[in-house]
């Protein structure tokens, strides 16, 4: 008897090793890593012939199982070819191996499950349409490697969050290429860049920040169209040229806005609806505006602007040949009050324009004296003595990544002092001011914005004795800190919001934190040792990473989520890696 079960033990045996891998795959839904006997080490013609089609290193064709939800690509693949992944409708997440190089066009186009996906570094091209309708995909993680983006490579990726970098050996973007990305919030473009293709960003509707390189020379037509919560925006000097529509409906653009000298010509609804905007400067070189019909007009819906300020002696016409008047120029502006001109042009600005005035509106010699002292709709500021003081009641405006209306004094500013009334720290407000070394901040601030305090590389005293939330990247590179600040109401730890610190060796994250988004403290290189609390619910991908001397993450006992052993960070269901201490030599 016994002889008999042994028997059909062994048949079952033999049968289940005859299963081929692609049967297995469909039952687990993961594509596995391919053996040594499925992998080639110098022809690179067929590296998983079950589940790919892959000729000189070159994956042409994924022909796995349709069912699988993750699919990792062999290594030594080196491209993945146009349509390899095309409609796989399925795949939720692909790890691509750090020998690819080239993503081919339409290469994982409308593989709307898609949620993940790592792009490495060694990567140098993402041909056009490459992730086109990856309507699921949440992260775009690019490589510091790449040198080409193609267009609409990321077009209608809309459930894509948060910061984007792109290289600086990106010199040339394709036109629609972060078209409806509706969750992104901030964009920084190479230096070099000088143009911005046609609807690039079109659509970004969480679009708050975009720096834009002192080499653009081009913007092209609804390049920021439809970015809604985009809040300040500063024109390069290098601006030669605007499109149509460039910047439609950005109606949360911050007060100030101010037209290069280089820019001749303002076209069809350039700034239509851009609706926050209290002050517009045109600059000196402009010769037409165009002021026709409806939303065409270069200024239709611009509500809020109280004044206008030309700095040019010549006065702008409706038309290229300079022929007709701008009858209709101020048509628009519900709120205008005054129009500023040079005072050797007034008479002739006067003899042009006086007519066609709104009523109430003044036409005024010279230029305001203070045009911009403000930093909130109550809340000034000065410098006096090297000291910076924001005073009045209120938010703080958001600004771009140049910093705040001070940026141009912030090599004489070694500290901030934030009155009592002021309710939040604006974003990037004290960005790149790496003379600063202390801050105070009174208890009406609930709020830290995004990147507020960006490199401030010599910044080692600030409390934060009410704030409950701090924004991405706001102690960015703050190497004077020796210690994070955590205010006994936080309980976010958001993306790179202590990133780069180098002066942390030993961090303890508070009880009272639940969750800690990806690269929280990544490339805090001297960091050694961590620890995390009960309270922690939720770590996102690679928290700590590059953080090139940590040798030991550890985790409350009584944490129910997450564990660590010897050192290593774990989750608890299926002992997930969450983390590997970087700095270990093994």
């Amino acid at each position: 008897m016994k002889k008999r079960w042994m028997a059909l033990l062994l048949a079952m045996l033999m049968t289940l090793s005859m299963l081929p891998v692609s049967a297995m795959a469909e039952e687990t839904g993961t594509v596995p890593m391919p053996t040594e006997e499925e992998e080639t080490t110098s022809s690179g013609l067929t590296l998983c012939s079950d589940e790919f089609t892959i000729e000189n290193g070159v994956l042409l064709a994924y022909t796995g199982p349709t069912k699988v939800t993750e699919v990792t690509v062999p290594y030594g693949v080196t491209a993945i070819g146009d349509l390899a992944f095309y409609t796989k409708n399925r795949i939720m997440k692909i790890n691509l191996p750090a020998t690819v190089e080239r993503i081919g066009h339409n290469a994982f186009a409308a593989c709307y499950s898609l949620q993940e996906i790592n792009l490495p570094e060694g990567l140098t091209y993402i041909g056009h349409h490459a992730f086109s309708d990856c309507q699921s995909l949440t992260s775009l993680k690019l490589p510091s490697t790449l040198t080409y983006i193609g267009e609409r490579a990321f077009y209608n990726c809309r459930a894509a969050e948060g910061e984007i970098v792109i290289a600086d050996g990106v010199t040339e973007l394709g036109s629609y290429t972060f078209y409806n990305c509706k969750k992104i919030t901030g964009v920084t473009l190479p230096e070099g860049l000088t143009e911005i293709p046609d609807s690039f960003f079109m659509g970004c509707e969480g679009l708050v920040r975009v720096n834009l390189p002192d080499t653009i020379e081009r913007i092209g037509e609804y390049a920021f169209g439809y970015c809604k919560s985009l809040k300040s925006l500063d024109l390069p000097e290098s601006l030669c040229k605007l499109g149509r529509c460039a910047f439609q409906n950005c109606e949360s653009l911050s007060r100030r806005l101010t037209i290069p000298d280089q820019l001749e010509e303002i076209l069809q609804g350039t700034l239509a609806e851009v609706g926050n905007v209290k002050e517009l400067v045109i600059g000196e070189r402009v010769r037409w505006i165009y002021s026709g019909q409806g939303n065409g007009h270069a200024f239709y819906g611009m509500s809020s602007v109280t004044d206008v300020i030309f700095t040019g002696l010549s006065v702008p016409n409706n038309s290229p040949d300079g022929n007709e008047i701008n009858k209709k120029l101020f048509t628009f502006m519900p709120s205008l009050q005054n129009v500023w001109v040079p005072e050797e042009a007034y008479d002739i600005y006067l003899e042009i324009y006086g007519e066609y005035l709104p009523e109430g509106v003044q036409l005024l010699a010279g230029f305001p004296e203070e045009v911009n002292t403000t930093c909130g709709e109550n809340l000034d500021w000065s410098v006096v003595d090297g000291v910076l003081t924001i005073s009045g009641t209120g938010d703080m405006y958001d600004f771009g990544a140049n910093g705040g209306p001070w940026a141009s004094q912030r090599d004489n500013i070694t500290s901030v002092v934030i009155g009592e009334g002021v309710t939040n720290i604006g974003a990037y407000a004290f960005s790149n001011m790496g003379k600063i070394t202390a801050v105070t901040v009174p208890s009406t601030v609930t709020s830290v914005g995004e990147g507020a305090f960006y490199f401030c590389g010599k910044l080692a005293e600030i409390d934060l004795p009410a704030v409950t939330e701090i924004g991405k990247n706001a102690f960015y590179s703050c190497d004077g800190l020796t210690a994070p600040v955590f205010p006994t109401g936080l309980t976010k730890l958001n993306e790179g919001v202590y990133g780069g610190c180098a002066g942390f060796t030993h961090v303890d994250i508070p009880e009272g934190i639940t969750t800690i988004q990806s690269g929280a403290f990544e490339k805090c290189v001297n960091l050694e040792t961590i620890t995390i609390p009960a309270s922690v619910e939720r770590i996102d991908n690679r928290p700590f990473d590059s953080c090139t001397s940590l040798v030991s993450i550890t985790v409350d006992e009584n944490n129910k989520n997450y564990t660590s052993v010897d050192g290593v960070l774990l989750g608890w269901f299926g002992g997930d890696l969450i983390q590997y201490p970087a700095g270990r030599e093994e």
